[in-house]
């Protein structure tokens, strides 16, 4: 076996990274889905993650802030940094593994923190058992950001959207997704419930947002399109905002989704009569400017500037 990380008829894995209970970890995490490996063994995939988490767990180790007396809160939020260093460390050496978001990272996880992390003092007012929750809890938000990054990724490649423009339309894409979940138009819709109703502001507000970021792209950057029109425009966000609400992705935040208690059918009649809600109210905004713009400006009084 690679890296020593084998089962043996003896007793469990051996833990060649001086970290208690991390090969059984990673071996019961990895097992079910060696099959989709064809590049390592499964003593190999074992002993290659066993290796990055190891190393990135020694070089957050340094991190200044464990000597630090903490509170609880502030012991969570470096649990959570710590999850997510570390695995950053595994999405960039396995970004192409097909098995890489269906992996429960959390077991092999506790087992690293539980050996880096206890006893520092910024964990002073955090109870032990809380690290395991604690835990589950950023391997559940560091996939979900994976898997909307990904998500985002393929909406994208499958639009009429230049192959040049493309990084640029997903960096819009992104940014008007966060921006969403502050400035989406609140209150503002209704549907057969509330929380469905939410999904669909945030939706809406998402591509008001993206439409106002990425306006010079969608004037520029259609494929085969020189000078796109409006109809073109819609289409263009129709489709993109399809796929990235599709249910075979990832994109809606998962509590929007959860309260709503169903996904989104597909297609989403909702999303093309948000584009063309999106695109109207821009038309409305430039005929307003427009007319305030012809409109003659006041004549100055004479006399000065006017003081009692």
């Amino acid at each position: 076996a690679a890296g020593g990380g084998g089962a043996t008829e003896e007793g469990p894995p051996e833990d060649p990274w001086g970290i208690p209970g991390l090969a059984t970890a990673l071996e019961a995490a990895l097992q079910p889905h060696a099959d989709l490996e064809t590049e390592w063994s499964p003593e190999e995939m074992v002993s290659q993650l066993g290796k990055r988490l190891s190393k990135a767990a020694n070089k957050f180790a340094l991190d200044e802030r464990l000597k630090e007396r903490g509170h609880a809160a502030q012991g969570k939020a470096i649990i959570q940094d710590f999850v997510l260093a570390i695995l950053h460390s595994v999405t960039s050496s396995c970004y192409d593994k097909s098995w890489l978001l269906e992996v429960d990272y959390a077991p092999p996880l506790v087992a690293v923190a539980h050996h880096t992390l206890r006893g520092h003092k910024v964990f002073a007012r955090t109870l032990f058992p809380a690290m395991e929750k604690h835990v589950q809890e950023a391997v559940l938000r560091w996939a979900e950001e994976e898997r909307l990054d990904r998500c985002v990724w393929e909406a994208v490649e499958a639009c009429a959207v230049k192959e040049s423009l493309r990084k640029k339309c997903r960096g819009h894409i992104m940014a008007a997704y966060d921006e969403a979940h502050v400035k989406a138009p609140w209150d503002t819709l209704s549907a057969d419930t509330p929380e469905m109703a939410m999904l669909q502001e945030f939706v809406k507000g998402w591509i008001s947002l993206f439409v106002a970021r990425a306006w010079d792209m969608l004037q520029h950057g259609l494929v085969e399109e020189v000078q796109p029109t409006r109809d073109s425009q819609v289409l263009l966000c129709t489709e993109l905002f399809q796929n990235l609400t599709s249910p075979d992705g990832a994109c809606l935040p998962s509590d929007l989704v959860a309260a709503a208690e169903t996904t989104p059918p597909n297609p989403w009649p909702f999303i093309a009569q948000a584009c063309e809600a999106v695109f109207g109210d821009m038309d409305e905004g430039d005929a307003g400017a427009a007319a305030a713009a012809a409109e003659p400006a006041p004549k100055r009084q004479r006399g000065g500037r006017g003081g009692a």
